[in-house]
């Protein structure tokens, strides 16, 4: 099964209704930057264990049913095992140091966000330490529900539209500490590794959840996925917008 040309226009079109500009381009003073920065690192902290976690309820179902795992379970699964062991910092060991650099992964540090927590004290001193609020609580567990959904479109959707909204908000993010800021170019990892660079990685994994739509959801569930996916989108905009204080 193969996508449309025009399943994928609307998409990219809804996904621009909310981030055709992502909201973080417009922190305008330093210290706004450091509390939205605070809200983000709850979302690198606590994404890979929701995303490790999300599939647990409809994989028991499965078991206790003494059914065989589907394809679109597997597949969702995969792709999102890999996500939480790329943040994990699993994936960057390997990539530098071969299987011989396996039993690194128990350091923490190159979790992505200890990456990004190191770079935001380069940025703002030692003292900084980020919190996050309610705000960034209520929605990710908002985002664990649709990550863990039993419908493949419904799941598939959130999938997506995270990894689309990751790499627009993480390029803001970006883009706002280099005018705030005189941080030099590739001066902090975190971005270093997801958006910078010649070979950025988050660029792969919105095409590895863009090809779930390929090889799970069928041409007659595609009205489902978009209006899932037009949800999702705005599940991100208005965490964007609430911890802006918009």
């Amino acid at each position: 099964m193969k996508s449309s040309e025009a399943l994928q226009t609307t998409l990219l079109a809804t996904f621009r209704l909310y981030f055709q500009e992502h909201p973080f381009i417009h922190l305008e003073s330093l210290e706004a930057t450091r509390t939205t920065l605070g809200e983000f690192y709850g979302v690198s902290d606590f994404f890979p264990y929701i995303q490790a976690i999300a599939c647990a309820p409809y994989i028991e179902r499965q078991l206790q049913s003494c059914s065989t795992i589907s394809d679109s379970v597997g597949l969702t699964s995969v792709v999102g095992t890999f996500l939480s062991w790329d943040e994990f910092g699993g994936h960057y060991t390997v990539c530098q140091g071969g299987q011989a650099a396996l039993p690194n992964i128990i350091n923490r540090s190159q979790f992505h966000s200890s990456m990004f927590k190191a770079d935001m004290q380069q940025v703002f001193g030692n003292n900084y330490h980020p919190e996050f609020t309610s705000l960034t609580t209520d929605y990710l567990m908002n985002l664990k529900a649709g990550l863990g959904s039993e419908d493949a479109s419904e799941r598939v959707a959130h999938m997506v539209a995270f990894e689309m909204h990751a790499e627009s908000m993480l390029t803001a993010l970006y883009m706002t500490l280099k005018k705030l800021t005189d941080i030099p170019d590739k001066g902090l990892a975190f971005f270093e590794a997801h958006i910078g660079g010649d070979d950025p990685a988050e660029a792969y994994h919105v095409e590895m959840t863009n090809r779930l739509i390929d090889a799970v959801i069928p041409s007659e569930k595609s009205a489902a996925f978009l209006k899932h996916f037009d949800t999702a989108c705005q599940l991100h905009h208005k965490w964007c917008l609430s911890v802006m204080g918009v």
